[in-house]
């Protein structure tokens, strides 16, 4: 295996992680050990949300991804965040210029949404890995 700053490399494949080395070998060793490439993209995925989590952690914005598949479809993920389950169209009353008082639909506890990104690695693991999510979470833990 050939390891540089953001990649691990082999016969195999290779696994990347921008800045984050270890989740590189990580989604490498999850790929060497039987997983294939959605294994190891997630346990890439979770590496680098315990190392930089203010980059690329779970509690936040969400997750996009694009998977081609053997067979030539292509599956997309959503990930996103979401409204919390008690939120409704009369939440933040704008005024008749669209603005809502005190910015209350950005800062503040109020502007907060669900995060998806755990979900939507989950269910890449579920719909198109081989591995368990208790897997692919082992090199991350």
């Amino acid at each position: 295996m050939a390891a540089t700053q953001e990649a691990a490399t082999s016969d195999l494949g290779a696994v990347v992680a921008a800045r984050v080395p270890v989740a590189a070998w990580a989604g490498h060793q999850i790929l060497t050990g039987g997983g294939n490439a959605i294994d190891a993209a997630v346990a890439a995925a979770l590496c680098a949300a315990v190392v930089e989590p203010a980059s690329c952690g779970i509690g936040g914005y969400g997750a996009h991804m694009t998977i081609g598949l053997a067979d030539g479809q292509v599956a997309s993920i959503d990930a996103n965040t979401a409204a919390p389950q008690a939120a409704g169209p009369d939440m933040f009353a704008a005024d008749d210029a669209g603005r809502v008082e005190g910015d209350v639909n950005y800062y503040g506890w109020l502007a907060a949404g669900v995060p998806g990104t755990l979900a939507g690695l989950e269910l890449a693991l579920r719909r198109f890995g081989r591995m368990t999510l208790a897997q692919a979470l082992a090199p991350a833990i």
